[in-house]
């Protein structure tokens, strides 16, 4: 259109040149602001074409990013399938199941691991209770020893293996 709008123009100046009348003037003039009109509308396409450019090069590279973003998605969905699929068969061979869901699997996990920490507490309190029984025994013998003097200094005596009834019979 442009290329055709300039020989428009340019045949319009020949034929003016070479008549120099008015009629002819008039039409170059018309051929001129034609060609004026098409170089502006070409400008004004160039600004438009402008400012597309860093669009299209921006919607490129969303484009590049979902795509990359896709292939990470379907590798972690693999690793997670893959992770999954050996949990599961981990916490099946330790639970003695043979075929569970993963979440199943985790809530016997969760069950075990509860009843375990209970064991674990009760063990603590069976060891506290055998520290007290240890010390209780301590001070028995302590006080019995104690009572064996005591009755000694008034002149009763007792042999070591006697109980405190056959003691305090004495």
């Amino acid at each position: 259109m442009a290329a055709a709008c300039r020989r428009s123009r340019n045949e319009a100046w020949t034929r003016h040149r070479a008549a120099l009348s008015g009629e002819t003037a008039d039409a170059f003039a018309a051929a001129l602001e034609r060609d004026d009109d098409v170089n502006a509308c070409r400008l004004a396409s160039a600004g438009a074409l402008a400012d597309i450019r860093p669009i299209t090069h921006g919607l490129a590279e969303a484009a590049a990013d979902i795509a990359r973003i896709g292939d990470k998605l379907a590798r972690a969905d693999m690793e997670v399938n893959a992770a999954s699929s050996h949990m599961r068969a981990a916490a099946s061979g330790l639970l003695g199941l043979v075929e569970a869901s993963l979440e199943d699997l985790i809530e016997l996990i969760e069950r075990r691991t509860s009843a375990r920490a209970d064991a674990l507490a009760a063990w603590q309190e069976i060891e506290l209770a055998a520290k007290k029984v240890g010390r209780a025994s301590e001070d028995e013998a302590r006080q019995r020893l104690d009572l064996a003097r005591a009755l000694e200094s008034v002149g009763i005596g007792s042999d070591r293996g006697d109980s405190l009834e056959t003691i305090m019979r004495c």
